[in-house]
């Protein structure tokens, strides 16, 4: 990670330390992963449903450390970060609840979603919709996501795709 983002991911986690969850390596260490994303309202960008704490398919080693939060920064254009609940179904079903509006992300606002949270919910995040007022047309948004992640994987440096598989480096916090 480059010197700027850790230390803005530092400077964030150390305003946060209060309410990382006890006993976790949230509460003893700043994040060790960041990853920026960025979003075109031309484009429609979005990130569709998903949890960040739970494998995506039988086998998949989730590389988020127990019990530790996902802390974004967003810079730039307003988005909808929205959740839905995940409810109690019989093995292959999938039901999910109503979807509402958990934040509206701002320039400058700092989200934290917590492992409770994503325990029992999926999140996404879109852009308004023009019929709520919003002109999206020419936005352009960038997060900034930490985490705490158990290990590294190889990347093409200049492709960036990745080269591990779903193998990767362990690193110990």
């Amino acid at each position: 990670m480059a010197e700027i983002t850790f230390d803005m991911g530092k400077a964030v986690w150390r305003m946060l330390q209060p309410i990382m969850p006890v006993g976790s390596v949230a509460e003893r260490c700043p994040p060790n992963s960041a990853v920026l994303q960025r979003y075109i309202g031309s484009r429609h960008d979005k990130k569709g449903w998903h949890t960040d704490s739970k494998p995506t398919r039988a086998g998949k080693v989730v590389e988020q450390y127990e019990n530790t939060p996902v802390i974004s920064v967003s810079l730039g254009a307003t988005m909808c970060f929205w959740v839905r609940s995940i409810l109690s179904s019989p093995p292959g079903v999938k039901r999910r609840g109503v979807p509402t509006v958990g934040a509206v992300l701002r320039d400058g606002g700092v989200w934290v979603w917590m492992p409770t949270d994503d325990h029992s919910n999926e999140h996404g995040v879109w852009y308004p919709l023009p019929s709520e007022g919003f002109d999206t047309e020419n936005d352009v948004r960038f997060v900034v996501v930490y985490r705490w992640v158990r290990g590294t994987r190889l990347h093409d440096p200049e492709t960036g795709r990745n080269l591990s598989g779903d193998q990767y480096v362990e690193l110990h916090l």
